[in-house]
């Protein structure tokens, strides 16, 4: 009566306190691998990219070459940072 939110056995706990029933996994995303390359000109901010490039991962598409040239380190290297680092990296040169 009157919406008490009281039972016999006690308070009842909204359902938003309830445990999920399994653990959520939160996935990152892996980079693509592509098989295409393109000119750091064609894929930096502002540029119009190509339809086929991710644009959170536009550096992929860099040739090892162009990537060291731009990045300062291989693309090994690069994945081997942290993720806020790796940003900081492409925004430095114009890729984020």
């Amino acid at each position: 009566e009157g919406g008490d939110a009281f039972d016999a056995d006690g308070p009842s706990l909204p359902t938003l306190l309830t445990p999920p029933e399994k653990p959520v996994e939160i996935v990152e995303k892996p980079a693509p691998t592509v098989a295409i390359f393109y000119r750091f000109e064609q894929l930096r901010k502002g540029a119009e990219y190509p339809k086929d490039v991710d644009p959170a991962h536009r550096e992929q598409w860099l040739s090892d070459e162009d990537f060291k040239r731009v990045l300062g380190m291989t693309k090994q290297e690069f994945e081997g940072e942290k993720k806020w680092r790796q940003q900081q990296k492409k925004r430095d040169c114009g890729l984020f």
